[in-house]
C-alpha cells in the first residue's frame, strides 16, 4: 500500500508536465527568431535600428495574445501595413521593406496563430467566426499601435483578410493593395474535377494534389501532417524551398534558410492554420465567400490588385470588377513572377506600390 501512495505520490502535476513543453517551445522560438534575422538581413535594412522586430500585446475574445510585428520608415508620415499568405509569415516581404521604406512607414504582421504570434487553439467553427477573428484581432493590434489611417496590403489568404477588415473598417483605410489575391473569384474548380484533372499531371504533381485533397478532406493542419509525416513532408519542403527560391543552386543556401525556417514554424504547432478550410475551398483557393461581388458593393477607397503572369491564382473575378467601373479598382500583371510576387519581382511590385504613393491615376489594365 505504501508503493501505491508513493507512486501515486510521485506523478508529475499538470504544470509540471506542461514545463518541458513550454522550454521546447521557448527553444523553437528562439532558433526561429534567429533563422527570421538572418532571412531579415538580406532586405539591406540594418536590424534594430532601420528594421525593428517586436510583439504587440493583444487582448483579444478574452485572452492574452501577441502579433509578430516589424516597422521600418519611420521616419515617413504614410503607414502601410502588409499581411502574408497562409502558413507563411511576414518573412515574404524581406525584399520590400526597403524600398518600400523610401515613402512608407511599414508594417508587417504576422496573423493571429501564423508566423511568430502567438498559437493557442483556434475557437472558429464557421466561415464568418473566421473572417471575425483575423479582421477584430488585426483591428486590436490597430488599437495598440494607436494608427489612425492607413494603407493595407495584402499577399494571398492576407489579401482576403485584408479587402473584409477594409471592409469593415473602411474610415481606416485609405487604400487597398491586393497582391495575389485568394478568393476573389465566384465558383472555380471543385476537388471532384481537380481529380479529374490530375491524370494529366506529372506523377509528382499528382502525388502532391493527392496528399492536399487529402488533408483536406480530414481537415489536417500543416503542423499536425508535418508532425505524422515528418520525413515525407521535410522532403517536400526542402524539395520545393529550393524549386522555387534557390535559383537552379545559386540561392541554395538562401532555400536551406527559408526551409529551415518553416520547418521551425510548423514545428512549434497549429493556432489558426485549420482557418484556411472555412475561408478557401481545396485546390485552387476559391472562397467560400468570394470577394468580388463584395469589393463591388462596399468597396469606396482605391483598390489595386497585382497577379503574376505565371499565377496559379484565378484573377478572372477581378478583371471583371475592374470592367464593371462600379468601383477605382484596377489590376496589374507583374512579369517574371508567379504567385508570391514579393519574392519573384519585388523590385517592379515596389515600383508599381510607390508609383501609387504619389499619384492617384491609374491605368485600366497593363502588365509590366
Amino acid at each position: 500500500m505504501s508503493f501505491f501512495f508513493s507512486a501515486f505520490q510521485s506523478q508529475p502535476s499538470e504544470p509540471q508536465q506542461q514545463q518541458p513543453q513550454q522550454e521546447k517551445s521557448q527553444r523553437l522560438k528562439a532558433k526561429a527568431y534567429h533563422i527570421e534575422r538572418l532571412i531579415l538581413k538580406r532586405s539591406g535594412l540594418q536590424l534594430d535600428t532601420e528594421l525593428k522586430i517586436f510583439d504587440v500585446p493583444i487582448l483579444f475574445q478574452g485572452e492574452d495574445h501577441y502579433l509578430h510585428t516589424y516597422l521600418c520608415g519611420e521616419q515617413n508620415k504614410k503607414s502601410l501595413v502588409l499581411l502574408h499568405g497562409y502558413g507563411g509569415s511576414s518573412t515574404f516581404f524581406y525584399a520590400m521593406l526597403k524600398d518600400l521604406s523610401e515613402k512608407y512607414k511599414v508594417y508587417c504582421i504576422d496573423l493571429l496563430g501564423m508566423g511568430l504570434s502567438s498559437k493557442l487553439d483556434f475557437p472558429c467553427q464557421n466561415t464568418e467566426e473566421t473572417i471575425e477573428y483575423f479582421v477584430e484581432s488585426l483591428e486590436k493590434w490597430r488599437q495598440a499601435m494607436d494608427i489612425k489611417e492607413f494603407e493595407l496590403g495584402g499577399l494571398s489568404f492576407g489579401g482576403y483578410i485584408g479587402t473584409h477588415y477594409a471592409i469593415k473598417y473602411q474610415e481606416r483605410v485609405k487604400k487597398l493593395f491586393l497582391i495575389s489575391p485568394a478568393g476573389v473569384t465566384r465558383g472555380g474548380e471543385t476537388i471532384t474535377e481537380a481529380v479529374d484533372r490530375e491524370n494529366s499531371l506529372p506523377w509528382m504533381q499528382r502525388f502532391k494534389l493527392n496528399l492536399k485533397i487529402k488533408a483536406w478532406n480530414d481537415r489536417t493542419s500543416p503542423a499536425d501532417y508535418y508532425n505524422r509525416y515528418w520525413f515525407v513532408a521535410n522532403f517536400m519542403i526542402k524539395s520545393d524551398m529550393h524549386r522555387k527560391f534557390g535559383d537552379n543552386g545559386k540561392e541554395s543556401q538562401f532555400a536551406d534558410l527559408l526551409y529551415k525556417f518553416y520547418k521551425k514554424m510548423l514545428e512549434l504547432g497549429s493556432g489558426s492554420d485549420r482557418a484556411v478550410y472555412y475561408i478557401l475551398k481545396s485546390p485552387k483557393a476559391y472562397a467560400h465567400i468570394p470577394l468580388e461581388d463584395l469589393i463591388m458593393e462596399h468597396l469606396k477607397i482605391p483598390v489595386r490588385c497585382y497577379y503574376g503572369d505565371r499565377d496559379w491564382m484565378d484573377a478572372t473575378g477581378a478583371f471583371r470588377v475592374q470592367r464593371t467601373g462600379n468601383c477605382d479598382f484596377k489590376v496589374k500583371v507583374v512579369k517574371k513572377s508567379g504567385h508570391l510576387i514579393s519574392m519573384n519581382n519585388p523590385t517592379v511590385l515596389c515600383q508599381e506600390m510607390l508609383l501609387e504613393a504619389d499619384s492617384p491615376k491609374y491605368s485600366r489594365i497593363s502588365i509590366v
